[in-house]
């Protein structure tokens, strides 16, 4: 304490004149007022081993506490390692001082030119000369002392220690090597002969031949990628089927179409016919009673002269018969024509209707190849992405698909062009209707007229008659 009473233990008989209070691990301790001091490591002058002293200040600042750790056993430790042959460790404080070295004593200072090295960096490695052989040193810092803990070895026993690692590496490359290279090629075959059966098949596939398959002999990626590829070509073969189909239905539908249309020029033709009868019969019609106007005009001019002039009643009344019977005649043949031209009209209106009904089927049938074009079309898109997935192989469908789509573009257009058409023959048979209805009607009319006249010179003819009796 400051008093200068000391106490240790295990006692050790101090010198007289030992004064505790003088040592420097005392006053370092003071001086921090509590804090922990770690000395140099220094020989006791009790048993003059070589100690590091831990001290600190009591709490009542009356006195310091310390205890002495002997470095014997650590100075022990440090010459039982051996770095290879005649390579050591050893310990330096942090003022280059020895605390353990095998070849040199604790205590002294370190005055090679690799203890200076050691001090420019908390750890690292490097080599030096040392009696004229080269030599690898490796050193750290501990931390809390600032000690240097650090081993050296000459250079060429690690190169005799890495040969013998070397020759075994070697070995054992060369022996991976082999090893590896069998393997590799055992693995590769499995994988290359699966791969080109595979190839071959897409091939044959790509061809046409939609029979082919892969026998699927493992689980694996391979497996797993045959798999696929044969419900890939399960898929093109219902896809081209379902394409076969459409094709057949397109064709069918396509004939249907053609016999038609050929039963709709038909009826064109036959209603070209009827229409050139209409029309030559209201030509003759229109001439007959023309002339039945002009003999009633006559009948007429008789009559008058009959009431005119009395001396010539008997030769106009035998001139007026005669009018009357060539009028009843002429207005007889008017009415046959008429009647001819009635019938005529009534068939040319059944040829209409039955033309109209045609058109109608034609567009159900239109309507039913617009669907087989779009399902088509379907049916391609789905065949080109098959054979996208197909790859380098499926080009083959992929240009088939591209044609087939091709196909059912034209049909949807060419349908839809003949769709439009039939709807303007429709529009113009519905007028057709309208206009024979009217000519119906007018035909009528001058049937019912022509009879009245033919009923007219009847009675001019009986009223004639009379007068000459």
């Amino acid at each position: 304490g400051n008093d200068k009473k000391f106490v240790q233990e295990p006692n050790i008989q101090m010198a007289a004149d030992y004064n505790p209070t003088e040592r420097s691990w005392y006053k370092d301790a003071v001086a921090k007022q509590g804090g922990i001091v770690i000395t140099e490591p220094y020989k006791a002058k009790g048993n003059g081993h070589i100690v590091v002293t831990i001290a600190k200040q009591a709490e009542d600042k009356n006195g310091v506490v310390a205890i002495d750790l002997s470095l014997d056993n650590l100075l022990k430790t440090t010459k039982l390692i051996n770095i290879g042959k005649k390579g050591y460790a050893f310990i330096l404080d942090g003022k280059q001082k020895i605390i353990a070295h095998p070849q040199e004593k604790s205590g002294e200072k370190a005055a090679d030119s690799w203890a200076k090295k050691i001090y420019e960096d908390n750890h690292g490695a490097f080599s030096y000369m040392y009696d004229g052989s080269e030599k690898q040193m490796v050193f750290a810092t501990n931390v809390k002392t600032g000690w240097k803990i650090g081993g050296t070895m000459y250079s060429n026993e690690i190169i005799e220690a890495a040969q013998p690692v070397f020759y075994n590496m070697l070995i054992v490359m060369f022996i991976s090597l082999v090893i590896g290279g069998a393997l590799i090629y055992f693995v590769t075959l499995s994988i290359t002969k699966p791969l080109k059966r595979l190839v071959t098949t897409s091939k044959e596939i790509s061809e046409g031949d939609l029979t082919q398959t892969i026998e699927i002999h493992s689980n694996d990626e391979i497996g797993q990628l045959a798999k696929g590829f044969n419900e890939m070509t399960d898929a093109l073969r219902t896809l081209i089927g379902r394409i076969n189909t459409s094709a057949g239905h397109v064709a069918a539908a396509s004939e249907e179409l053609t016999a038609s249309v050929r039963q709709a020029s038909e009826a064109t033709e036959q209603i070209t016919m009827a229409m050139d009868e209409i029309s030559s019969g209201a030509t003759t019609q229109t001439a007959s009673v023309e002339n039945g106007a002009m003999l009633l005009f006559d009948v007429t001019e008789g009559i008058q002269h009959v009431a005119n002039s009395s001396s010539s009643i008997s030769t106009a009344s035998a001139h007026t018969r005669e009018k009357a019977e060539d009028g009843g005649k002429l207005v007889g043949k008017t009415v046959n024509q008429m009647q001819s031209i009635a019938e005529s009209v009534s068939q040319s209106d059944e040829v209409i209707q039955l033309l109209n009904n045609k058109s109608k089927q034609i567009g159900d049938i239109l309507e039913v190849i617009q669907n087989i074009a779009d399902q088509t079309n379907l049916l391609a898109l789905n065949a080109a992405i098959e054979a996208a997935r197909a790859g380098e192989h499926g080009r083959g469908f992929a240009i088939v698909a591209d044609e087939v789509r091709k196909l059912a573009e034209k049909s949807s257009v060419s349908s839809s062009e003949i769709s439009k058409l039939i709807c303007e023959i429709q529009d113009d048979m519905s007028k057709t209707v309208k206009s024979m209805g009217h000519v119906n009607e007018e035909v009528q009319s001058g049937l019912v007229i022509a009879n009245e006249t033919k009923q007219n010179f009847t009675e001019i003819l009986l009223s004639t008659n009379e007068i000459a009796d």
